[in-house]
């Protein structure tokens, strides 16, 4: 960019050029200006002052360093003093105009001395750069702009440059028959892709990752072969097809599963081919958490329904098998006391009976700690008895944990808890099956599962769920109650449990925590408020009450009425109630209706709840317009509450007035006597 300016001579004139280079004169194409030997300008081209806007009169004289508006600045391999080197070049200045504006420019200069060194004078030449500053301070703002925007975007960023190779290169992975196979690699990832990153427990900077090939990021996030491949496929159809790819990721990182939508975006260069690769991730993990809440409240909602239903279903005939099984053995015990000769005979068939009267009462437990997951979330807080929940919790698990350990119960005498018995229920199943699932494989008198109760401080209810498994690391204990996060193998953990328990928890306004330090086993304490004393109707009788059977003083016996659509159940009652009392079996509630609107007196209703037309529920409501004096004279049956609606009204009813299915025959002879000896109301 330097050119060889010459200074005319003094003693030769204005027109010949000096020896040390060309003349300058005022008409050069060049924005130009001379000087003589004390730095004073002598003369500028036309450019130079059309340019700038002086007159000559105006520059002539004046010291050539205050054309400009600051020091002239020196590239790296120049030097800013005049007076110490002859040429300069691509120096950086800004000449100040006459109306004081400032011209960028670059320029070169040329310093003539005499043969003993003094400086003789000089010429010096601009080239206006102000409008390409403008333009470079203008791309500069707009990169910094797509910078705030690239790092400060939520999604995570990265952007690659496709590098070509020949076909011997792509004997090393790329695609067979391709005259040129790519290879993807970083140029630059945003801020928000380096701490999702690391956040997830991959320690690399934006420095790791600049140079990396895609081969070697999917490695360093562990992806499996097969995954890999995929994905390499994923960038080779954006260059291929020259179209965005759009596609979902699950990582599983060291702290838990990261979920993102992946979307590969071509750019294309000047020759219309895919030079580089623009990666777009957008963290949808929370989206995922909050998907897998509501399926997961669906799922509960199912099941609920699903246990209601089975509970059903299983009731009926379990109340054929328990009523026929109890008709046996009542009627077996008198035989053998009548009849001698039937002794030998009777005592061989009652072990038998007694037996099967086991198992059906197994059978109906198991049945009704079934329909403690069939309550919805609407269901009232309330007192719950932590001993009978962990009880029934631990005969539910009991296959699922008698081949792998021991569980030692240490309950102390502790009030209710606020809470409700399903929720409640399934906290219990998730620590235990938890600590179930920690013990390592070795004999399962080994393995120990330890469960306390015990009063805490201020009012609340402690219960801990301990167990001698390996205990859980100090660097992942933070996170143990986050969703999704497990310690456990793939396929066998989903980390939804101890989330859910902490949420249910929660919820009742308690706290869990965990107490555990790696190989020395694992306690999880949940604290739960006590239930405050208040008045509340007393449950005088339960599912397991029974007593000697009075004998009534009236001199008719009783009628009671047996309303249910299954037959067997309208059988059994039967055969279980004539000997005491005069049965009405009627399987449609329209007609005991009828009978009771034309004045028909009965002592007692045994109703069922789910009937298919007229439900129990609504039977009750019609009765209370045909005989509202018979209201307070029914007991309902129930094999468990299908709906809200259904759970409520039960609820609404004393506890007298419910007969559970199976039911025992001794608790259903006690309601009915509780009825019959009341007078009949007119």
């Amino acid at each position: 960019m330097a050119i060889r300016v010459g200074l005319p001579d003094p003693k030769s004139g204005p027109s010949s050029p000096s020896p040390a280079g060309v003349w300058v004169g005022e008409s050069s194409p060049l924005l130009a200006v001379w000087f003589d030997h004390e730095m004073r300008v002598l003369g500028a081209s036309h450019l130079f002052l059309t340019r700038t806007g002086y007159t000559r009169d105006q520059l002539v004289g004046r010291p050539f360093v205050s054309l400009f508006g600051e020091p002239p600045r020196a590239n790296p391999t120049g030097r800013s003093d005049l007076t110490e080197a002859r040429t300069f070049r691509e120096l950086t200045a800004q000449v100040k105009a006459a109306d004081g504006s400032l011209v960028e420019a670059l320029w070169s200069t040329q310093i003539d001395r005499a043969a003993t060194g003094e400086i003789v004078g000089g010429a010096a030449y601009f080239v206006d750069v102000t409008a390409q500053r403008r333009a470079e301070q203008a791309l500069s703002e707009r990169e910094r702009a797509l910078s705030m925007v690239f790092n400060g975007t939520r999604d995570l960023m990265a952007l690659l440059r496709v590098e070509r190779q020949s076909q011997k290169g792509a004997e090393d992975g790329a695609p067979k028959g391709s005259e040129q196979a790519p290879r993807f690699r970083y140029l630059q990832a945003n801020r928000t892709y380096v701490t999702t990153a690391q956040r997830f427990g991959f320690h690399m900077g934006a420095a790791d990752l600049e140079g990396r090939t895609v081969e070697e990021v999917l490695a360093a996030f562990k992806l499996d072969p097969e995954r890999r491949a995929f994905v390499l496929g994923q960038y080779r159809a954006v260059w291929e097809t020259r179209k965005v790819v759009a596609y979902p990721e699950t990582l599983s990182t060291p702290l838990g599963a990261f979920h993102a939508e992946i979307v590969l975006s071509p750019l294309l260069d000047d020759t219309g081919e895919v030079g580089h690769v623009l990666f777009v991730a957008r963290d949808v993990t929370e989206q995922k958490r909050i998907e897998a809440q509501l399926l997961l409240a669906d799922r509960m909602v199912s099941m609920g329904t699903m246990a209601a239903g089975v509970a059903h279903e299983i009731n009926n005939p379990l109340s054929y098998v328990a009523g026929n099984v109890a008709f046996c053995l009542e009627c077996l015990s008198e035989l053998r006391d009548s009849v001698p000769e039937s002794r030998e005979l009777v005592e061989r068939l009652l072990p038998a009976l007694e037996d099967a009267a086991s198992g059906a009462d197994r059978v109906a437990v198991i049945v009704r700690d079934l329909k403690l997951f069939s309550r919805s979330e609407d269901v009232p807080v309330g007192p719950v008895v932590l001993s009978s929940i962990i009880a029934s919790v631990l005969r539910m698990l009991r296959s699922e944990i008698e081949h792998r350990a021991r569980v030692v119960l240490d309950f102390q005498p502790v009030p209710p808890v606020w809470g409700t018995e399903a929720r409640l229920g399934q906290v219990f199943t998730n620590l235990l099956v938890n600590a179930v699932q920690a013990m390592p494989i070795q004999p399962a008198e080994e393995n120990v599962i330890l469960v306390r109760l015990r009063s805490g401080q201020s009012g609340t209810v402690i219960a801990e769920v301990c167990d001698n498994g390996p205990g859980v690391p100090r660097e992942v204990r933070g996170r143990i109650f986050d969703l999704f996060f497990t310690t456990k193998p793939v396929g066998l953990g989903t980390g939804l449990g101890l989330s859910i328990c902490h949420r249910i928890v929660s919820s009742f306004g308690g706290t869990i925590e965990l107490d555990s330090d790696a190989g020395k086993g694992a306690t999880f304490r949940t604290s739960l408020r006590a239930w405050e004393e208040r008045a509340m109707p007393e449950r005088s009788l339960t599912s397991t009450d029974s007593g000697q059977i009075g004998v009534t003083t009236q001199e008719t016996r009783p009628r009671v009425v047996v309303l249910d659509d299954d037959m067997v159940v309208r059988r059994v009652l039967a055969r279980l109630l004539r000997d005491r009392y005069d049965v009405i079996v009627e399987g449609d509630p329209e007609s005991v209706l009828t009978r009771l609107r034309g004045g028909e007196n009965v002592d007692a209703i045994l109703c069922d709840v789910i009937m298919p037309g007229l439900s129990g529920m609504d039977f009750y409501r019609r009765l209370a317009e045909v005989a509202p004096r018979l209201l307070s004279r029914c007991i309902f049956m129930t094999g468990g509450a299908v709906s809200d609606q259904m759970q409520d009204f039960l609820e609404s009813l004393p506890a007298e007035r419910i007969l559970e299915k199976p039911f025992h025959p001794p608790r259903l002879f006690l309601l009915l006597e509780e009825l019959v000896r009341q007078p009949r109301a007119t």
